[in-house]
């Protein structure tokens, strides 16, 4: 409701406002979920179990967040985005199975956007 509040004082637009922050709070509703699937968030357990589980819940709440944006360290292709969306399932989903390969998938989309601002810095003159 607060969206069509601001709307209202600034003259936006708003279906645009309203997408982003959605995007912007759809982060905020995953983590009750993360409760759920690893109680260990709610620092229950062995302190170093505790730790990789948050430390896991909060990468995966980043790589949501670049996904929805659309931005990580350039902004992404389409495909990018859905293997981002993909590995926060992996990363939200407690079992190592899972994590392993989606953090894998991570890394690959964080590479090859290292390779595409190399390429495009080394494009440019100058």
């Amino acid at each position: 409701m607060a969206v069509y509040a601001a709307n209202a004082l600034a003259g936006g637009k708003v279906w645009e406002s309203s997408i982003k922050a959605v995007k912007l709070g759809v982060t905020g509703f995953i983590i009750p979920f993360l409760f759920v699937y690893e109680p260990a968030i709610l620092l229950q357990g062995d302190p170093l179990y505790v730790a990789a589980a948050v430390a896991q819940a909060a990468f995966g709440v980043v790589v949501l967040a670049a996904a929805l944006h659309g931005y990580l360290l350039a902004p992404l292709h389409q495909w990018h985005k859905g293997v981002l969306i993909l590995a926060t399932i992996g990363l939200i989903y407690p079992d190592w199975r899972a994590s392993v390969p989606a953090f894998a998938a991570v890394l690959l989309v964080i590479f090859l956007q290292r390779l595409q601002k190399l390429a495009s810095e080394g494009a440019e003159p100058g």
